[in-house]
């Protein structure tokens, strides 16, 4: 035995030691520009450290006899591990990463800050806030931060994951195999979840965190009715459940669902099974009425919460929108690019594929009374999470029938919280004590860990966008902001914007603020986007009006290479450099920016506007390549 525990910990020694050194290698190689795939460009040291540390972790923590203090060092590996993985962008120095959303989230956070804008007027102020908590207190800018939060929310995943599953199953080996599973993030689907600033996303990754809260307030004072809620944990529930309102409450009213299913039950058993478990536990009245009270309070205020009811009701009505026209139209991009549906669905869903079938095996021996309390401490909380998936799968059939774009993959990413939990369960019964004093045999043991390792690789590629997934990465380049924020400055006012699949909104919004951007700015050529076939026979003299045009680094690759020209092909990018009628104003090697004379330039009939010539500074040549000034453009 003691020879054995030292093969452990000289495993979980090595372990560290790999984390460590890859982690410090990925820190050491940061993005020098732009890069396609986020997994391609992060150096390999890293990924073998990690290897290491997950088979490391799991020879030295799910094999029989293991001391608690080795197990929860094998634990603590996982969850670091899964922490590196979620801080792939932090580590590998981006500038900021998420182009969408994200940047529209920066906006609002930056009004915040400087108090242009009230919290009460965000409909999600949580991650907002958290962001500018965190530069206030460490004085480091909120592009940064704003990463630092999504990193917190995934933490929060890692730990309750494994800590949840460990009070469900009433086991030790739960916190790692918890922790295995928590690595995953099953509920990042890079459709409609990401790990990036996205307030939804944050709001999942949040879930474990009050559901574990939940289960250890009905947990509390044994399972003697107990009537005062009021307790510490009570308090510490009703703060988290308020929380998650201001982080995102789409997902808070999934959370409710959870919320008063569970009271309902209690009611029920109280009612009609007074001698039943659920009937003696600690009632979730109070703290559900208090979640209900405080969504009632704050989500109705805006209208886009009653707008998006009604249009989704609209749409299942009458039959339009939802999801099958998404897969349809998906379906039919895919197949341009050479993939499939099925194809990219296993290589996102796979591992969500195996959980939901664990979790399935363990709600069918829970409903059926062969869950003992050999094989789980509390079935009875089985049976809550079980139940609570029958009205929020209900709630993700609505979405697909009704819900705009691809907005069901968000209650998709939701319904996996809990079915990871269950998953975990299953799981745990295999490797634990066989609650008859001997252990489990080898095999099974093996089989757990060889399980939990294949999944590793199957879940991670699917954490950021890639090509893997026919995504591009996406990670926002230091001489790509700057780019923006230099076209912003130098514009000649009135002449609007336009841009490959869409305008410069992002960027308007990250550098002036969403508020002010959406609302006061009125910024020309805020969302516009050049068509595809415009863009292939050449942008001069297609627009009645003169105009700006943007081209960001990673669009080539992402548009040409990844996506093979499906939108936009080579030929208009070669069109950029031999159109009369467009000038190349300035570029930064992070972005290009053109101007694009409008038909009647020509002639006279509309003239162009004057554009300030950028001076070079020492990061770049903001003229590299430009034309010479009687060719329009720089004067």
């Amino acid at each position: 035995m003691t020879r054995h525990r030292a093969i452990r910990t000289v495993l979980l020694a090595v372990g560290y030691l790999a984390l460590a050194i890859g982690a410090a290698v990925a820190h050491g190689s940061p993005a020098r520009g732009y890069e396609l795939s986020i997994y391609g460009a992060t150096p390999a040291v890293f990924w073998l450290g990690v290897a290491t540390a997950l088979l490391t972790a799991a020879a030295a923590g799910l094999t029989a006899g293991v001391s608690r203090s080795r197990r929860l060092a094998a634990t603590g590996l996982v969850v670091l591990s899964g922490v590196s993985l979620a801080g792939i962008p932090l580590l590998r120095g981006y500038y900021f990463y998420g182009s969408g959303d994200s940047l529209s989230h920066l906006g609002w956070a930056r009004e915040l800050a400087d108090g242009s804008l009230s919290p009460t007027r965000l409909l999600y102020p949580g991650v907002h806030e958290l962001t500018v908590v965190l530069g206030s207190v460490t004085g480091v800018t909120l592009r940064l931060t704003m990463l630092w939060a999504v990193l917190v929310f995934a933490t929060l995943f890692l730990l309750f994951v494994s800590l949840s599953v460990r009070l469900l199953s009433g086991r030790d080996e739960g916190l790692l195999v918890g922790a295995f599973l928590g690595l995953l993030f099953v509920p990042i689907n890079v459709i409609a979840m990401h790990m990036l600033p996205h307030t939804s996303s944050q709001a999942v990754l949040y879930a474990p965190f009050v559901l574990f809260l939940l289960f250890v307030y009905l947990e509390q004072d044994g399972w003697r009715p107990v009537r005062n809620p009021a307790t510490a944990v009570g308090v510490l529930l009703g703060l988290a459940s308020l929380s998650v309102i201001l982080v995102h409450p789409q997902q808070a009213a999934n959370l409710l669902v959870v919320f008063a299913t569970v009271a309902g039950i209690q009611l029920l058993a109280r009612v009609l099974f007074p001698e039943s478990t659920a009937a003696g536990q600690r009632p979730l009245y109070v703290q559900t009425a208090i979640f209900v009270l405080a969504f009632l309070v704050w989500a109705p205020r805006f209208q886009r919460v009653g707008g998006n009811t009604s249009a989704i009701a609209y749409n299942i009505v009458y039959g339009s929108g939802g999801g099958s026209e998404v897969v349809t139209q998906k379906s039919t991009s895919l197949t341009s690019v050479g993939g499939s549906v099925p194809e990219l669905f296993a290589k996102l869903f796979l591992p969500d594929v195996v959980l939901s079938i664990l979790a399935a095996s363990v709600l069918v021996l829970a409903f059926v009374g062969r869950l003992s309390a050999a094989e789980t401490a509390r079935p009875q909380f089985v049976r809550y999470l079980g139940l609570a998936l029958v009205p929020l799968s209900g709630l993700f059939l609505l979405m697909f029938l009704g819900g705009p774009g691809d907005m069901y993959f968000r209650y998709q990413g939701l319904l996996m919280v809990p079915v990871t939990f269950l998953g975990g369960v299953a799981l745990v019964r295999w490797v634990g004590d066989d609650g008859a004093g001997g252990s489990v045999p080898v095999p099974a043991r093996v089989l757990v860990a060889c399980l939990l390792l294949v999944l590793v690789p199957l879940g991670v590629p699917a954490l950021f966008g890639s090509p893997y997934v026919y995504q591009s990465n996406s990670q926002v380049a230091e001489l790509e902001y700057e780019g923006y924020e230099h076209a912003f400055d130098v514009r000649a006012e009135g002449v609007e914007f336009t841009g490959i699949r869409g305008g410069p909104q992002r960027y308007v919004d990250a550098v002036y603020g969403t508020e002010q951007a959406r609302n006061r700015l009125e910024f020309p050529g805020y969302e516009d986007a050049v068509a595809g076939p415009t863009f292939e026979r050449g942008l001069g003299y297609e627009f009645n009006r003169d105009r700006y045009f943007t081209v960001e680094e990673s669009s080539y690759g992402r548009e040409v290479g990844l996506f093979d020209g499906l939108r936009y092909n080579a030929t208009g990018y070669r069109l950029l450099e031999t159109d009369p009628g467009v000038n190349r104003v300035s570029s930064n090697g992070g972005l290009e920016l053109y101007y694009l004379y409008g038909d009647g330039a020509a002639d006279g009939e509309t003239g162009t506007a004057t554009v300030a010539c950028p001076e070079p500074n020492d990061r770049a040549d903001w003229n590299r390549g430009a034309r010479a000034p009687d060719a329009g453009g720089c004067v």
